[in-house]
Parts: structure tokens; sequence; C-alpha cells
């Protein structure tokens, strides 16, 4: 290249240059900052002239506004919705500061962040990080509170890198309750309804309820009549022929069914409180109906005198029908009680009281707050054991009593023994589900204590003289520390029930 035409290039490109800051300079003033701030500010005029899509940070570089899509972020009190990228230009086509859910596309503006099919919010610093912090229907990052979820993929494997919004089984319409049935990888693809259910929810009853036995009985008003029975084997109660019978005095009929359903329930336990599921309860109905009926047939007489050629019309009598209904309903949830429930270990009320050590033989226990949150209390139950010793710990042997049953409505109790030893009373809720809940409680019985005094052990004040076999204090203080190991002993308390030794757990 010849340097006259070298030159040139050199000389459009300042003039370039020159036509830039005079615009930058003219813009400045405009805004009303003073002409210092141009020509001496540290480094203002140089920042202000950085250029980022053909803008500058006078005219708005970096910044977008977009109408056909938006950032919306979770928060406490509702989302709110972002459609302004913001942004700072810092350097040629370099902006900074974007928005959350925007980004430095390197072609001078702040973009919005790729789309991802049903995202809010998406976050990246270039597409190729572009992932989602915010899925519709995400009403809590929890099993059963999402409609999509950001951590599987299609196939319902975990995705660390959160980059999809996939359908879960959920209450909307437009995906699967999957009840009753399981989602395993929580995916709406993944559902699976239980044996015997079907249908875009599970919601579709697939299998018969099968009659196992059925007898219909029909009695006269002759007591000494047979009644009428169909059909024979009321154990095979398939449809059978007519059964006929020429007693015209029946006034009362009898019906009795036995019927199955059978399927296999392995559906995640409907949660209360919506808590752990959004599926707060479930229950099978089962409804017979009887109806009874029937029909008479007349001679119309005025089509033809003749019984054979006369019109023979059929009339239905009007029946009625009754209908009862048997519900099933699931709880796998044992009972619990309230205090551990809230505070765990931290609890300090036990869940059943007894005294730890009586002289009565007439023992009370009493409990409260036991509560089960679906098929609710149905029960109570306790039984009381005779402790005895195995040379490592003490565990129940004897059952003094048979397992006491307690109606829910009742929270004491009490029970007797009649000899002297350690106990344990063994109390369990049950709820109408029959799920149970148990704890122990253990107390000592001692209608004759006796106390004997050890003749070889001394009781020993800490400050007195060795050398006076400690019956002199030669020490001036105000406060003397008295001691009787061993002096006292309750030796059936010591040998035979050993109140401080160990306690296998309940089996």
């Amino acid at each position: 290249m010849a340097a006259d035409e070298v030159d040139r290039i050199l000389e459009a490109i300042a003039a370039d240059k020159l036509k830039m800051v005079e615009y930058v300079v003219k813009t400045y003033m405009q805004s009303g900052k003073p002409l210092s701030d141009v020509t001496y500010g540290d480094g203002v005029l140089v920042q202000n002239t950085a250029i980022c899509g053909g803008k500058t940070n006078l005219n708005k570089a970096c910044q977008l506004t977009y109408t056909d899509d938006k950032i919306i972020y979770r928060g406490d009190h509702g989302d709110r919705t972002k459609t302004f990228s913001n942004g700072t230009c810092i350097a040629p086509n370099s902006c900074d500061n974007c928005n959350d859910g925007y980004f430095n596309d390197t072609l001078g503006h702040c973009s919005i962040c790729p789309r991802i099919d049903h995202c809010k919010h998406r976050r990246c610093t270039a597409v190729s990080d572009n992932h989602c912090e915010y899925c519709d229907g995400e009403i809590k990052d929890k099993l059963y509170w999402r409609a999509y979820t950001r951590h599987k993929d299609s196939l319902g494997n975990k995705d660390n890198y959160v980059k999809n919004c996939i359908q879960t089984c959920s209450w909307r319409k437009d995906s699967t309750r999957c009840y009753p049935g399981r989602c395993d990888n929580e995916i709406a693809a993944s559902c699976k309804c239980n044996d015997g259910f079907g249908g875009k929810h599970c919601q579709t009853i697939l299998r018969d309820t099968t009659i196992a036995f059925a007898s219909a009985k029909f009695k006269s008003a002759n007591p000494t009549d047979d009644p009428v029975e169909t059909p024979d084997d009321p154990n095979d109660p398939i449809p059978r022929d007519t059964k006929w019978t020429n007693k015209v005095l029946i006034n009362q009929a009898m019906l009795q069914v036995t019927s199955n359903f059978k399927v296999n329930m392995t559906a995640y336990p409907p949660s209360k409180t919506g808590d752990e599921h959004f599926i707060t309860e479930f229950k099978v109905i089962f409804s017979l109906q009887i109806l009874n009926g029937g029909y008479l047939k007349y001679i119309d007489r005025d089509t033809d005198p003749n019984p054979e050629y006369a019109s023979h019309i059929r009339v239905e009598l009007n029946g009625r029908n009754v209908t009862r209904e048997f519900i099933i309903q699931w709880d796998i949830h044992e009972p619990y009680y309230q205090c551990v429930q809230e505070n765990g270990s931290k609890c300090t009320s036990p869940p059943v009281s007894v005294d730890d050590g009586t002289n009565k033989s007439v023992v009370h226990i009493e409990w409260n707050s036991w509560f089960d949150d679906l098929s609710t209390i149905d029960s109570y139950s306790y039984e009381v054991f005779e402790l005895r010793h195995n040379g490592k710990a003490f565990s129940e042997r004897t059952k003094i009593t048979e397992v006491i049953y307690i109606s829910k409505i009742y929270e004491k109790s009490n029970f007797t023994v009649t000899s002297q030893g350690m106990y344990s009373v063994v109390f369990t809720a049950v709820d109408k589900a029959g799920n149970e809940k148990s704890c122990r409680a253990l107390f000592l019985y001692d209608d004759s204590s006796a106390v004997e005094v050890n003749k070889e052990k001394h009781i020993i004040i800490k400050q007195s003289s060795k050398s006076s076999s400690n019956v002199w204090v030669d020490v001036d203080d105000p406060t003397i520390d008295v001691q009787w190991l061993d002096k006292f002993k309750n030796e059936r308390h010591h040998k035979i029930c050993g109140w401080t030794m160990f306690y296998q757990v309940f089996e």
C-alpha cells in the first residue's frame, strides 16, 4: 500500500474521532454539565465516549426495553416483572450493570437471557451458561409444590445445570394429578397409576367389584312355608335362570351380598395440611343399590273379545331405589405426642406419666396431647410388665396385666401391683386406621422399704484432721463439708431393684 494512501486512511479515522468527540462534548454540555467536567473531569469524558451499539452512556448505551419478553422474579409478596435491561457501557461494545436476567452480549447491549420454556426467571452471563432460577408454577422449590421443576430433565434424570422446566405431576389440569399413583421421577411423564386405576389423572377405576356371595330369600306370610331362595349356590352368584315358585303369600324379601374390590395401593398418602402433598384427601366409596320393581300384563278386551287375539299389554311397576355407601380412606401415619412432634428431644413432658416410686399398690397413670391428623385417635391401650435383671440390664419378662383398652375420651387409668419390684408400663395410642405408636414409663413399687445403717462406714467432715481420726476440726472455715458415702443403704433397691441400672429397649 502506498504511503499517501495510508495517510488518507489515518486522516479519515482522525476525522471520525474528532466528530465523535465534538458530538460527546456538545451532548454533555446540553445536559447542563459545566464545560470543566468535559475538559478536565477525571476520566468522565473518556468513559462516556465508549461506544456500545452505536451509543454512549449519554444516550442510554446498552439499555433495551422488551415488549415481547420479560423476566419475572420470585417475591415474598408476589412476583415482580422486569422488561428493562439497564446497563452501562464501559468499553467498546462491552456492557456492565445489566439487570438480573440480562447479560452483556458483546454487541453493545444488555440482552435478555434466552428463552427457556415455562421459565419465569432466566439468569446468564453468556448464552452458554443460561439457566432457570424460577419455573412457572413453582410455589415452593419443594416436591409436590411445583407444577414445573428445574431439577429434572425430560427423562426424569437429575439436571444439575437447571436448564429446563419440566412438567411435574401436579394440581394443574393440563398435567396429571397421578392419584392414586406414583410419579417416581416427579415429572408427569413418569406417572404410573395404581393397579386398578387409569385415565389421565388416575381417576378412572378400571377394575370391577367382584360379587363373591349373593343370596335372595323370599318368605311367606305362612311361617310353616319354606323360603324361596336363589341362586341355589350363593357362592356362585353369576346370573342364573329364573327361580320359579307357586307360593303366592310371599310378603318379605331379604338380600345378602358380599363383594370384593382389590387394588395394590402404593400411592404416597394424602397430606391433610397440604404440606407434604397437594392431595389432601382420598376415599374409595362402595355403593350398594337395591331397586325393587317388576311388571304386570293385562288383556285389553276392547281390542278383541277372544283373549287369544286381544292385545296383551305389559306395564312396569314403579319401584324404589335404596342406596348405601361404604367409604374407605387411607392413613399410614402413626399417631404422635404433640410435645415430641414440636420439640423433638427438647420435649420436657413425658408422653405418659406415672410416679417414679410408690409405696401404694394402686398405681395411677395419665396421658394427654396425643393426636393423629388423618383418621384421628381411635383408642389407647397399655400393659404392665414386671422387670427382671439378666446380669446386664433390666427388661420386660413377666406380664402382670393383659392389654387394657381405653376409650379415646379418657386420659387416665389405674391398675394394681402386688409384689415389690421394678415395673414398666407400655402405653400405645392407636388411630382409626390401626397405626400404633408406643412409649414406656418405669416405676418402682416398694411398700416395706427399710434403710439400714452401715456401721463400718463413717460420717466424715472433710475439714477434720486425719491425725485425730477425723474427730477434730482444726481449720477456721465458716462452711463444713459433710460426707457419708455408703453409710446408709436400702439393700433391696441396691441389689434387687437396681433403680440406677440399665434398661433394655422394649421390643
